[in-house]
């Protein structure tokens, strides 16, 4: 399988699951990590008027982390349990052509009723699947009636990974889960493949050259030829 190097820069190395929200919040804390996002995946449901839904607690780094799959394109994040954020997609088909600020009807097991549209989402494929992934708030995560508190998963992402490799950050992550006691870690596999098949010529040219030397015109250059190489080798 190609692997698309836009796809997986600057989202996450290792992702923690099975951890509370205290974890999640300590996490965020560490100074190794540039960003973590807080995931909570609540699973499908059926609704009456014949789409599934997928239900999914997500902050505003996860958000981030995940944007190559999933994008918040207008508006916020539903911070109260009567607000969710929805894709054109289902507004268009089973949201009566809903706004931001409007509300619309959820029929499913564990959501139904009259929820306001906070955000419009652009998610990948789900039209072809009639598949639609709506987000709500973290007070309606915690309210649903088969919330774990141990149910979270936390991306995260090394302030300093080029510098770091994947043994380095496996250990280091490790090394938290135990302090964690019942988390799991994985590390992101196509993220370490991608970097494997880069080359950073602005720092080839500066360590032949000095990069104090290197005008900015020319590192423009280069720039251009690495991404011109990193395509050619994602084509083979």
């Amino acid at each position: 399988m190609q692997i698309q190097r836009n796809q997986v820069a600057d989202t996450y190395e290792a992702v923690f699951t099975g951890v509370e929200e205290d974890h999640v919040a300590a996490l965020k804390d560490l100074p190794e990590f540039a960003r973590v996002g807080e995931y909570y995946l609540l699973g499908q449901e059926h609704s009456e008027q014949g789409y599934n839904a997928s239900y999914v607690y997500y902050d505003s780094d996860m958000m981030y982390i995940a944007r190559s799959q999933m994008e918040l394109v207008k508006g916020e994040l539903p911070a109260q349990a009567n607000e969710v954020a929805v894709s054109e997609y289902f507004l268009s088909a089973y949201g009566l052509g809903a706004k931001i600020g409007k509300t619309v009807r959820l029929d499913t097991e564990s959501f139904h009723g009259d929820y306001t549209v906070t955000g419009i989402l652009s998610n990948v494929g789900e039209k072809e699947a009639n598949l639609c992934a709506i987000a709500i708030s973290k007070a309606a995560l915690t309210q649903w009636a088969r919330f774990d508190p141990a149910g979270y998963r936390a991306y995260v992402h090394f302030k300093n990974d080029r510098q770091l490799d994947q043994e380095i950050m496996a250990a280091r992550c490790l090394e938290i889960a135990a302090q964690f006691g019942s988390a799991h870690v994985g590390m992101n596999s196509n993220y370490f493949a991608s970097i494997s098949k880069s080359i950073d010529f602005v720092t080839i040219f500066g360590t032949l050259y000095g990069v104090d030397d290197i005008p900015e015109a020319f590192i423009n250059v280069i720039k251009l030829y690495e991404g011109i190489f990193v395509h050619t080798i994602e084509k083979s």
